[in-house]
C-alpha cells in the first residue's frame, strides 16, 4: 500500500506541472520514463515505512559516496588484510561526538565528512598504525534522522527518516494523509517546490524539486541530515509562472525561478515534438504589470540560454505542412482487419481494402459503412437541446432535434456495392484520420423488435415485406402501436415509416413501438390539468366579454 501511495503521489506532482496534454494522443513518453525512474529510486530508497522505529537504519539502498555526509550513528566495517590466511574485521559506529575507534588504532574524526573522503581518511590514518597491511573501509549501516518540515505543507512538523533519504522524500511524507484532489490543490496553487530552503547548522541550502523531477539533477534534491529544517514557501501561482504551448510533448504552466532559461522551459514541457519548428519559437513578454508586451522570436539551439522572466508565454510553432500521425481502422469481412496508417485526406478506401488483403467471399457490401467522428458543433447543439424542455424549444429546434436524433451523423455516404462490384470510382471516398470502416459478413437475418410476440432474428427473404416479418415473429402484441412501426436501415441508421412497398434489406431492424402504460394517478393528474386549463380559458373569455 505504501508503494502504491507514493507512486500515485509522485505521478500527481509531475502531472500538475504539465497541465494538459493536447498535442499527442497518449501519455508523454518522456514524462512516463522519468516518473518510472523516480518511483523506482524513491520508493526503494525511502525508509518512511520505518519512521516510527528508532536506532540505525539498514543500508538496503545505495548512497552516493560523493554526496553522502557521514554523521553519528553510521556504522563502518573495517577489514585489515594481514599477510597469511588470517585477517581482522571490525564493526565500528560513529560516536555522538563524531569519532570511530578500532582496537589498537587511533581515534578518527569523520563527522560531517563526505563518505568518499571519510573512507580515504580512515584508510590513510590506519595505514600508519598498521604498516604493510591492506586496509578496506565500507559503510555498513546508516543512521536515522529527525527532520522538521514546515511552511506551506498540510501537516507541518517533525518526522523520522533515514540518512539515506532526500528532501523529496521528506516533503512527500507531509502529503500522505491527503486525498488526491487536496494534493493537487497544494502542489498546483499553494506550495512552492522550486524554492525550498534547508536550514542546517546555521547554514542555508536550496532545493528545486521540479528541476529534480524533470531532469534528475540530484544537486537539487540533497540528502537530509539530523535536525534539518526544511521550509517549503508559499507559491505565487498567478504571476510567478511560465507557460509553454504548441508543438511540445506536454503543454505546461510551471513556477518561475530566477535563472530559468529557454531550454529549461522546453525540458519541463517534455521537449520538442518532431513536428516542432525549432527555428520559430515565439516568446511573449509583459511589462510593468500592465497589458504592454512584446514578442520575441527565438531559435533552438542558438537561443537555448535565453533568460526568462516571470509571466513569459512561450509558443512553439509546428512545421508548415508537417504530416500528422493518421490511421484508420478496418474491421469485418477483409483478410487482415486492423489499424492502418494513412495520409490524411489522400488515402482512399480501395487502397486500404487492398492493403488489408481484400474482401472475403461472404462480405455483405450493402451494409458496409464508414464511420467518422461527429463534429463538435453537432454534439454541442444536441447536448444543449437535450437539456431543454420540449415546450421551451422553437419549432425549428424541435425539427432539428428530431432529425439529428434519428440520423447517424457518423456515417459517411458510400455505396460499397457500386465501388467493389461495378468499379464506380466516384464512390472511392478519401479517408481521414480516425475513420472506421466496417464491412459486415452476411448473416441472412432481419431483426424484429418491440411490440411483437416473438421478437428476435428472422431469416432474410427478399420477397417479404415488413408485415410478413412481423407475422413470422408472432404478430403484433396487445401493446403494439401498429401505425408507428419503423424500418431502420443498418447501413445508414435512417428510420423509415413502415410501408409494404419499402423493401427490407438483410440486417435491417423492424421496430414496433409499444403503448406506454398510464397509471390511474397519471390519468387523473392529466385530467385535472386539462380541466384547470379549460377553466382558465373560459374565465378569460368571460372577462373579455364584460
Amino acid at each position: 500500500m505504501k508503494k502504491l501511495f507514493y507512486s500515485v503521489l509522485i505521478f500527481n506532482v509531475c502531472v500538475l506541472f504539465a497541465q494538459e496534454s493536447i498535442r499527442i494522443g497518449s501519455d508523454n513518453d518522456f514524462l512516463n520514463n522519468m516518473l518510472k525512474s523516480k518511483v523506482q529510486e524513491n520508493v526503494e530508497s525511502s525508509s518512511l515505512k520505518k519512521k516510527a522505529l528508532s536506532g540505525q537504519g539498514e543500508l538496503n539502498a545505495s548512497v552516493d559516496e560523493k554526496e553522502y555526509i557521514v554523521d553519528s550513528g553510521d556504522e563502518f566495517v573495517i577489514k585489515l588484510n594481514v599477510k597469511g590466511p588470517s585477517h581482522k574485521v571490525y564493526y565500528t559506529v560513529v560516536t555522538p561526538d563524531g569519532n570511530i575507534i578500532i582496537p589498537g588504532g587511533p581515534t578518527i574524526y569523520v563527522r560531517y565528512v563526505i563518505l568518499k573522503e571519510a573512507r580515504g581518511k580512515i584508510i590513510n590514518v590506519l595505514s600508519k598504525s598498521f604498516p604493510n597491511v591492506k586496509i578496506e573501509a565500507y559503510l555498513n549501516m546508516i543512521h536515522n534522522v529527525n527532520v522538521d518540515v514546515v511552511g506551506s505543507v498540510p501537516q507541518p512538523g517533525r518526522i523520522m527518516l533515514s540518512s539515506g533519504d532526500r528532501v523529496f522524500n521528506a516533503v512527500l511524507n507531509m502529503y500522505q494523509d491527503l486525498k488526491n484532489t487536496e494534493i493537487n490543490a497544494y502542489i498546483n496553487k499553494i506550495s512552492s517546490l522550486r524554492n525550498i530552503k534547508i536550514i542546517r547548522r546555521n547554514e542555508e541550502k536550496n532545493a528545486d524539486l521540479v528541476r529534480y523531477m524533470y531532469t534528475g539533477d540530484l544537486t537539487q534534491n540533497p540528502y537530509v541530515m539530523d535536525q534539518d529544517i526544511i521550509y517549503v514557501p508559499y507559491r505565487d501561482s498567478t504571476h510567478n509562472s511560465i507557460s509553454v504551448n504548441g508543438a511540445v510533448a506536454q503543454e505546461t504552466n510551471f513556477e518561475f525561478k530566477k535563472g530559468d532559461k529557454l531550454l529549461d522551459a522546453l525540458i519541463f514541457s517534455g521537449g520538442l515534438l518532431t513536428s516542432a519548428d525549432s527555428q520559430f519559437i515565439t516568446l511573449t513578454r509583459f511589462y510593468n504589470n500592465k497589458s504592454d508586451f512584446e514578442r520575441l522570436f527565438l531559435k533552438i539551439p542558438s537561443d537555448s540560454g535565453y533568460a526568462l522572466k516571470a509571466d513569459d508565454r512561450i509558443f512553439v510553432r509546428k512545421k508548415y505542412g508537417y504530416h500528422g500521425k493518421s490511421e484508420i481502422v478496418i474491421n469485418g469481412a477483409v483478410m487482415y482487419p486492423g489499424k492502418y496508417a494513412i495520409i490524411n485526406n489522400a488515402t482512399t478506401i480501395l487502397e486500404i481494402i487492398e492493403r488489408s488483403g481484400g474482401i472475403i467471399s461472404n462480405a455483405y457490401l450493402k451494409n458496409a459503412v464508414i464511420l467518422r467522428k461527429k463534429k463538435a458543433i453537432d454534439e454541442n447543439d444536441l447536448q444543449r437541446l437535450k437539456k431543454m424542455y420540449v415546450q421551451d424549444m422553437t419549432d425549428l429546434e424541435k425539427s432539428y432535434y428530431r432529425t439529428k436524433s434519428r440520423e447517424n451523423s457518423q456515417i459517411v455516404a458510400c455505396n460499397f456495392e457500386k465501388l467493389i462490384l461495378e468499379n464506380d470510382l466516384s464512390e472511392n471516398i478519401v479517408l481521414r484520420g480516425g475513420d472506421s470502416i466496417l464491412i459486415p459478413e452476411s448473416t441472412k437475418l432481419v431483426q424484429v423488435s418491440g411490440g411483437v410476440y416473438l421478437p428476435g432474428s428472422v431469416r432474410y427473404n427478399k420477397n417479404l415485406n415488413y408485415l410478413d416479418y412481423i407475422k413470422i415473429a408472432g404478430g403484433f402484441n396487445d401493446k403494439a402501436r401498429e401505425g408507428d412501426t419503423q424500418i431502420i436501415r443498418v447501413s445508414s441508421g435512417v428510420w423509415l415509416e413502415a410501408d409494404e412497398d419499402i423493401p427490407i434489406n438483410e440486417g435491417d431492424v423492424i421496430y414496433v413501438p409499444e403503448k406506454e402504460k398510464i397509471t390511474w394517478f397519471e390519468a387523473i393528474k392529466d385530467g385535472l390539468t386539462v380541466t384547470a386549463q379549460l377553466a382558465t380559458i373560459i374565465y378569460l373569455i368571460f372577462v373579455a366579454q364584460k
